[in-house]
Formats: C-alpha cells, sequence, structure tokens
C-alpha cells in the first residue's frame, strides 16, 4: 500500500504522461513502426486491453467472485460494498512483443501507457461507490505487402492507430450475503486508420492512392455484477460466487472518409486530388456485443485464496 504523499504523486505522474507513451523498437529490422505494433489489432475495435488493478492482475484477473477491504474491483462493481477505507488507486500497462514477417524479418516493440485510475468510496456497512477511468481497446498497426500484377508490382501499405477508453461511476449494496452493483460511464475515443497503394513498375510516374477513415466514437455502457458470499462459523473461511453482465449497447460513431491520389511525373508532383465519393462526418452505430463473467473464490482471511472464473463475448453480434 501507499501512503496518501505517494498516491497523489503516482496520479500527477499519470496525468503528466497523458494517455499513453510509447517506445522505440529495439532494433533497425523493423520498416514500417517505431512503436507497438500488433497487425490483429487492424480488425473492429482493436485489441482489448486489460484495467483491471496491479493487485487483480497478481491473481490472474480472477475478478468475478474477488471482492477485498483494501483494493477496487471495477471488473464486478458489487465488490465496493467490501471497502471499508477511501482508497485511490493508479498504475500503468507495458507490453512488448516480437513480430516475424512472411520473409523471416524479425523485430521487437514495445509501449507503455496509463492502465487505469479508481478512487473508491465506503458508504457505511452496507454500501459503497467507486469511480474511475480505464483502457478498453487499443489499435496500433503498421504493416505492408506487395502484390504482383500483370503490368508489375504494387505495394499496399495499412497504417492505423487510436482506442476507446472508459469512464465510470459505480454504486453496490449488499443484503446479508448478497450484493449487487452497477457501473454506469461513458465509453469515448477515435480511430485512424489508413490504407496507401503505390506502384513500383513505371520508372517515368510514381502513383499513390491513399484510403483514409476516420473515426469519432462515444455513448453510454452500463455493467452490472453480483455476489453472494458464506462465512464458516469462525470466519476464517469465505466462500464467494459472483457473476457479470454487459448486454449490447451501441455507440455513436462519426466517420470521414477520404480518397486521394498523387502523381511524381518526372518530379512534377499532382498532390492530393480528393476523389468525388469521399465524405465528412457520416453518421453511424457502432454496437458493442453482450459480454458476461462468472467466477468462485475461496480464501482464509490474510492468509490464501483460491478462484476460477470463465467470461466470453458474443462478438458475432459485432457491427459497425
Amino acid at each position: 500500500m501507499y501512503n496518501s504523499r505517494g498516491k497523489w504523486f503516482l496520479a500527477v505522474l499519470f496525468l503528466l504522461l497523458g494517455n499513453s507513451i510509447y517506445a522505440q523498437t529495439l532494433g533497425s529490422s523493423n520498416p514500417n513502426s517505431e512503436r507497438e505494433n500488433n497487425p490483429y489489432s487492424k480488425y473492429g475495435v482493436g485489441e482489448l486491453w486489460n484495467g483491471n488493478t496491479t493487485a487483480l492482475k497478481g491473481m490472474g484477473n480472477i475478478t468475478s467472485a474477488f471482492s477485498d477491504p483494501f483494493i477496487i474491483n471495477s471488473d464486478n462493481p458489487a465488490s465496493y460494498t467490501s471497502l471499508i477505507l477511501t482508497t485511490f488507486d493508479g498504475g500503468g500497462i507495458a507490453s512488448s512483443r516480437n513480430i516475424t514477417n512472411a520473409s523471416g524479418a524479425s523485430y521487437n516493440t514495445g509501449t507503455a501507457s496509463l492502465g487505469y485510475i479508481n478512487l473508491g468510496v465506503p458508504l457505511g456497512k452496507k454500501a459503497g461507490m467507486a469511480l474511475g477511468l480505464r483502457p478498453y481497446t487499443k489499435c496500433y498497426y503498421a504493416l505492408a505487402d506487395t502484390v504482383a500484377t500483370p503490368l508489375g508490382g504494387t505495394v499496399r501499405s495499412y497504417a492505423g492507430d487510436g482506442g476507446l477508453s472508459y469512464a465510470y461511476l459505480g454504486g453496490a449494496y449488499k443484503f446479508k450475503g448478497l450484493s449487487i452493483g452497477f457501473n454506469f460511464g461513458y465509453m469515448f475515443g477515435n480511430y485512424r486508420k489508413f490504407t496507401t497503394v503505390a506502384d513500383t513498375f513505371n520508372p517515368h510516374r510514381d502513383y499513390q492512392s491513399q484510403f483514409a477513415r476516420y473515426i469519432r466514437l462515444g455513448g453510454i455502457n452500463w455493467k452490472g455484477g453480483a455476489t453472494y458470499e458464506v462465512k464458516s462459523r469462525d470466519s476464517n473461511y469465505t466462500f464467494r460466487v459472483g457473476g457479470t453482465l454487459t448486454l449490447g449497447q451501441n455507440l455513436n460513431e462519426t466517420v470521414s472518409y477520404y480518397k486521394s491520389s498523387s502523381y511524381d511525373l518526372g518530379g512534377t508532383l499532382i498532390n492530393d486530388t480528393v476523389k468525388a465519393d469521399s465524405y465528412t462526418d457520416r453518421k453511424g452505430k457502432l454496437k458493442l456485443p453482450t459480454s458476461f463473467s462468472i467466477g468462485v473464490l475461496l480464501s482464509k482471511t490474510d492468509k490464501w485464496a483460491w478462484g476460477f472464473d470463465y467470461s466470453a463475448i458474443n462478438w458475432t453480434n459485432f457491427s459497425s
């Protein structure tokens, strides 16, 4: 546990850092990006990021039935009834990966970002509340391939970044051994995605087309949770079962799409000719699918805990 001075210093530090910082690649074999590069984050809403606290990550992210007097478990809002002290917690996320392309070239990438900021407050002996900010997804990729055509080679490049964050306010109430809680919040973020096609077969004319998509997202998002616990007669052992549910929800989506082309005719550059089928600020909906989790946890007070979690998201119902 940090003292109060340490907590506020940590909070100010992460606010100054902003949403994210990126580490340079460790080798020169990466031709596309100097930051974390995950090609699969190109699809859907990107890579799901775990916004759990450091303590919960140390428990293997067993969150459905987890509840503790000093740890804010925003994954299951029913756990807020266990808080006995006003608690502030902040943390970061760092990751690295090694990527090998089809030709065998390998390179390392890495990134670090704000992991979460949480504030939990007990409301008497039977209730509690929490508020905070945590990441939901991240998108970061830069890749290219070469396609053979009857006239020669064509290089296709793909690049994108962005992500979604979740700001929430939640509360919970306890009825004997049953705790029920809800998080109500706002999901928001933006993405930039680019596709570039360039020919390599004409030595006298360099032709390039770019397709750019800018996406802004925002909308209400809520999550419900419940836990039920039974204690042994001497109160040394606790058995708890818990679960969460997030129904499919729609986010407001605003998309701008631009097609452009450029020519280099022997040193004469004709640039950014916007195509007629480009559009700006087209409104729509992005549907996040239903998700749920269930789990059990057996613990001995201040000694040990054993648990099991199962979670699922029905991505077949995702649409944008």
